[in-house]
């Protein structure tokens, strides 16, 4: 008496099924490992290489300062010598020699501790000149040379006399019994003139700057794109935007490294910072966040196609080896038939 049940298949595709899903699975979970490791590496290679150029960035600053500190000491205390302070004309010779050996200085100047300064190069003897009290854009600084006895980095400002953007340097002069008699100042151009930090060949879409504990900028190198009519007063003319310094605020110590979203400078960025205490400045050295990940899919490219073509490949042969099977069975019931 025959069956209306057919009989079992003699090559159960089960298990060649069951096979070729554990290799996918296998494959697929390697990828994703390579994903998760090649996102780490390309963020600790450009944490690495933002570290590199934040160190350079942090010994050129205290370097240079440092420099800048021992000449204007040095002249303030010549001039003084000279008698300047009480008659300009003496140290007019001496001032003027030492505007010329520094191209990237836009002046030299020397005050009285009541903030009026006396001689500056450039300006003929017997011309009015500012007092560094009466200007915001000079009293702070002014003010904070007094106060420490040590070197104080101004905010940048627009000097219209020059038509240009400086950093100014502020350098007490004491006497003898250690009593200030005078304050010797200087303006550096905003572009770096002859600072070390000004030399730093960059990588592409990496940029550096210093932050001032006013939250003003210092030095921002590359500037943001734009016209630099535009960028330059937007970046030293005003502080940091209270979004960024409320991240920053987030930074517990002295130097780390965190995300920092930066509304100013086309957004999400990657940073890594130092604190220059005996200056009261940041330093920091960035990279926009879109770089990190274009370093990490170019790491996966490899990856990526060798997936591709496990999973095309793969499937070929499943299916070729499933189709095979299917004929066989179906040769198998022809014969029983």
């Amino acid at each position: 008496m025959s069956s209306s049940v057919n009989p079992p298949s003699q090559n159960d595709p089960r298990p060649l099924r069951g096979l070729f899903f554990a290799l996918i699975g296998f494959f697929v979970l390697a990828y994703f490992i390579a994903v998760a490791r090649h996102w780490l590496d390309a963020k600790r290679d450009i944490e690495g290489q933002l570290r590199y150029f934040n160190s350079i960035l942090v010994q050129n600053t205290r370097t240079t300062l440092k420099n800048y500190e021992l000449v204007l000491r040095g002249l303030g205390s010549e001039l003084i010598a000279q008698g300047a302070l009480q008659s300009p004309s003496r140290g007019r010779e001496l001032i003027e020699r030492m505007k010329s050996i520094d191209p990237g200085m836009a002046g030299l100047g020397l005050a009285r501790p009541d903030g009026q300064l006396v001689l500056v190069s450039g300006v003929p003897d017997g011309k009015s000149l500012p007092n560094l009290l009466s200007q915001p854009e000079t009293r702070d600084s002014f003010l904070a040379c007094i106060r420490s006895g040590h070197i104080q980095f101004g905010r940048p400002y627009y000097m219209k006399a020059l038509k240009l953007w400086v950093n100014p340097v502020r350098v007490p002069i004491l006497d003898s019994q250690g009593r200030l008699v005078a304050v010797m100042t200087a303006g550096y151009s905003i572009k770096g003139g002859t600072t070390l930090w000004a030399h730093t060949t960059l990588p592409p879409e990496i940029q550096m700057g210093l932050l001032r504990d006013d939250h003003y900028l210092q030095y921002f190198y590359p500037l943001p794109a734009g016209d630099t009519r535009a960028t330059v007063p937007s970046t030293y003319g005003q502080p940091v935007s209270p979004e960024t310094l409320r991240q920053l605020a987030a930074a517990k110590h002295g130097r780390g490294s965190m995300a920092i979203d930066l509304p100013r400078n086309q957004g999400l960025h990657y940073l890594v910072y130092e604190r220059i205490d005996e200056y009261g400045l940041l330093a920091g050295s960035l990279i926009p966040w879109h770089a990190i990940v274009y370093s990490w899919l170019q790491r996966l490219l490899l990856a990526s196609l060798l997936l591709c073509v496990f999973l095309l490949g793969g499937t070929w042969v499943y299916r070729r080896s499933l189709a095979r099977q299917i004929e066989s069975d179906a040769a198998v019931a022809h014969l029983s038939a």
